[in-house]
């Protein structure tokens, strides 16, 4: 069904909620204002209707389908800015601090959007995917993600290379809603995650560490790593390993990449890309990068020059 500018899967309007596979026919709008006269009147009603988004447990403003993540070069063609990794950090901290947006709904909005990119990858809905989380924010967002592939009816397992008791803030409270949902989770050694990636169908999405590590990743992570690297793939699919935000071992701000480093196909970066992914050999780490809105304000958006 086309409506307004956008397709839409043919189960989206059966039941009471937004499915993830809403998207955009023409990628670049950001927004549905207005309805053709000719469509349905209940359509009408159900575009002005608030909602609550099942994949951010957040109450939405409006039913607006959103573009929520832009490949690089048409970032570039909007001029769109490139942040250090302290400046997005800096993002994060004027969010909560000046607009009073809470972390853990930046979280849910992030890991919300990676998966709606990622279910583009799994329009086979018996491919599984597994997500790898470590302890930090970056392992939260591999919660949300998996929480949202699975109410997605998608086969998802976390593995976990951390015990749970490391886990804390929006982190501790994204795996918290993950294990209320009944997502898979294992905390695992290297040894159990490694023999469970073996699996060349699977998609495997890289949530260990991301901008908060520093030097080169060791174990059990750094065998892990190795692991998905040396997985070959099915030949028939494009996208196998998805980093988020950054590649584990790979440094957001030199671009230099660690022995070893996540080897993604696809980087799904969020407000910004980071400057070291603009080092003429970072594609070697990152693969495709596509930048993810994560919902921030408005405003905030104005002031840090992101088109919006």
């Amino acid at each position: 069904m086309v409506l307004g500018g956008f397709r839409f899967a043919e189960d989206d309007f059966s039941s009471n909620h937004w499915t993830l596979e809403t998207c955009l026919e023409k990628p670049r709008s950001w927004g549905l204002r207005t309805l053709p006269s000719d469509e349905p009147h209940f359509l009408k009603e159900i575009i002005n209707t608030p909602w609550t988004d099942p994949m951010t447990d957040s109450f939405s403003r409006s039913f607006y389908p959103r573009q929520k993540t832009i490949v690089l070069s048409e970032a570039d063609r909007l001029n769109w800015p490139t942040f250090s990794v302290a400046r997005s950090r800096e993002v994060d901290r004027l969010a909560m601090e000046e607009f009073s947006v809470a972390g853990i709904e930046l979280m849910r909005n992030a890991g919300a959007a990676c998966a709606d990119r990622l279910l583009a990858e799994l329009a086979d809905r018996s491919r599984r995917t597994i997500v790898l989380t470590g302890a930090g924010n970056n392992g939260g967002d591999g919660y949300v993600i998996a929480r949202c592939l699975a109410a997605a009816s998608r086969p998802v397992r976390v593995y976990s290379l951390v015990p749970v008791e490391k886990l804390s803030g929006d982190a501790l409270l994204s795996y918290q809603d993950a294990v209320a949902a009944g997502v898979k989770i294992v905390v695992a050694d290297s040894v159990d995650a490694c023999r469970e990636i073996d699996f060349r169908d699977s998609l495997i999405v890289d949530c260990l560490l991301g901008t908060g590590s520093q030097g080169a990743p060791r174990c059990p992570f750094a065998e892990v790593i190795e692991r998905a690297n040396a997985v070959p793939g099915d030949p028939s699919v494009r996208i196998h390993r998805v980093a988020i935000d950054v590649p584990s071992g790979f440094d957001g701000d030199s671009g230099e990449a660690s022995d070893p480093t996540f080897r993604a196909d696809l980087t799904l970066t969020f407000v910004t890309a980071k400057t070291g992914m603009r080092v003429p050999t970072a594609s070697r780490s990152t693969g495709e990068i596509e930048i993810v809105d994560i919902g921030l304000p408005e405003e905030l958006k104005r002031r840090l020059g992101i088109p919006g």
